[in-house]
């Protein structure tokens, strides 16, 4: 057997519990994260005053890097990266990593998706963007 396998039943129910109390407890922060940014104005107040003092520190440079970054998290250039580092995963037979990858892919789209169509919190207005 595989050395990243549980050699027992047992040790299979155990990797499983300890996975899903993981899942669990992060899914439950994140819960109530979500709940208190969509409820407490102390969190939109603390939101908008890091706003701004990162607004205050803004330069050309710093913009373009912002930008290429933006860019860089569209839906092309993540499909792109990911289709590369898929077809790499399969050249070496990485069968489990290329699951994780997607599954990785999947979920955040998912949760995204889920929490745009959930608390329809807007992007704050702070400013006029040139």
């Amino acid at each position: 057997m595989s050395k990243y396998l549980p050699l027992s039943i047992s040790e299979l129910k155990k990797a499983t519990l300890k996975n899903f109390l993981v899942i669990l407890s992060l899914l439950t922060t994140f819960g109530l994260l979500a709940i208190a940014v969509a409820t407490l104005p102390l969190i939109t107040d603390w939101d908008s005053i890091i706003l701004k003092k990162v607004h205050n520190l803004q330069s050309i440079e710093l913009d373009q890097i912002a930008i290429a970054l933006t860019q860089t998290a569209r839906g092309i250039a993540i499909t792109a990266i990911t289709s590369l580092l898929s077809i790499g995963l399969v050249w070496w037979k990485q069968w489990r990593s290329l699951g994780y990858v997607w599954l990785v892919i999947i979920g955040s789209g998912l949760i995204n998706f889920l929490a745009k169509l959930l608390f329809h919190r807007h992007r704050p207005d702070l400013w006029v963007s040139p």
